[in-house]
């Protein structure tokens, strides 16, 4: 399940933001690297980074609940832009869901 790309006006009317522009991969919109939550392996586990700072590959998701769920679903897609696996080798699950989805519905509750 995929939600419809949110337009930005700024790219939307041909326009530029200001510093890097990231792409959610839970909808395939492209926004000023502010404006999304960023993602990375740390630890062996999927972590929200909240500062942007931890090492390594990381994955970018819009602030709305749909594309964080999306994101989640999308184990695949998510393994390929990490380049790391999802899971362990006894096939267990390395994104702790309950967790992530706290601490990603405390974020966007804060910036509404």
């Amino acid at each position: 399940m995929s939600c419809p790309p949110p337009t930005s006006p700024e790219l939307h009317q041909g326009g530029t933001v200001a510093g890097p522009v990231r792409t959610c991969l839970g909808c395939g919109a492209k926004l000023g690297k502010e404006a999304l939550v960023r993602f990375a392996m740390a630890s062996g586990e999927l972590m929200i980074d909240e500062r942007a700072r931890q090492p390594g590959r990381g994955v970018y998701c819009c602030r709305k609940m749909s594309c964080f769920e999306g994101l989640l679903k999308q184990r695949k897609k998510l393994a390929w832009a990490l380049r790391c696996q999802v899971r362990d080798r006894k096939g267990y699950d390395l994104v702790d869901r309950l967790g992530l989805e706290a601490l990603f519905c405390r974020m966007i509750s804060v910036d509404s």
